[in-house]
């Protein structure tokens, strides 16, 4: 008997998919797109399409339309005769991926540091202060908090069409960054709450050039952080 379909498991509060299928193939599309940015597939993972069918109580219809969508976000590998997989990035596409990324995310600091107001400040620095208020250890006890972080600086930027698609770009930064390391030296976590608090100062003092590239190498760093470069 098959499971009745869940609900979307939450998202990290970054681009939500405007494109995305209507219905319950948009429905399956948001929960395994959930999955690839909470770490639930590894790289190059088997996919199986009967068993996705099976689980949500549909035909494979759906999940081949889902698993189109996703291999053309770069999440799933389609052969043809073979199967779906979870994509499995090497070194060259990940320091490529993020640094791009960097790119995009130092922008919209520096977009922060010149528009925000008095009340962003306030939301920024209590996403700042959540990582003192998180427990050390567990691996990757953090990386929902440093979505929020990301997402906070975005809203700040005061564009929300291109916030939210950069946005999209934190699930798979997220999917690729939860299949680095699981454990890592506090050492490390210093390091990145260190480097937020440079992003802050430099967005509360509005020195735009100063958060634009405190960010990007903040950014630049995350995949050094847990092991993957």
């Amino acid at each position: 008997m098959s499971s009745p379909l869940p609900h979307p498991a939450a998202f990290p509060p970054n681009g939500a998919d405007l494109g995305a299928p209507a219905g319950k193939t948009g429905r399956i599309l948001q929960i395994l797109q959930a999955r690839f940015a909470s770490g639930h597939y590894r790289f190059g993972e088997k996919l199986s399409v009967v068993d996705l069918a099976h689980e949500f109580g549909v035909s494979r219809q759906p999940i081949m339309t889902s698993m189109r969508d996703l291999a053309g976000d770069g999440f799933v590998i389609i052969t043809p005769q073979v199967g779906c997989e979870a994509a499995a990035p090497d070194r060259n596409e990940i320091q490529d991926f993020f640094s791009v990324f960097a790119k995009m995310e130092g922008r919209m600091a520096g977009m922060a540091a010149e528009r925000h107001d008095d009340a962003d400040m306030v939301q920024l620095r209590a996403a700042q202060a959540s990582f003192e208020q998180s427990p050390t250890g567990g691996g990757h006890w953090n990386l929902d908090s440093v979505s929020h972080f990301h997402s906070v600086i975005r809203h700040m930027a005061r564009t929300p069409a291109l916030a939210n698609r950069i946005g999209k770009f934190w699930h798979m930064a997220n999917y690729i960054l939860r299949n680095g390391q699981r454990d890592y030296p506090e050492s490390v976590r210093t390091v990145g709450n260190r480097e937020r608090a440079g992003i802050v100062a430099a967005i509360a003092e509005r020195d735009a050039q100063g958060a634009e590239r405190a960010m990007e190498l903040h950014v630049l760093g995350k995949p050094h952080r847990v092991g993957l470069l």
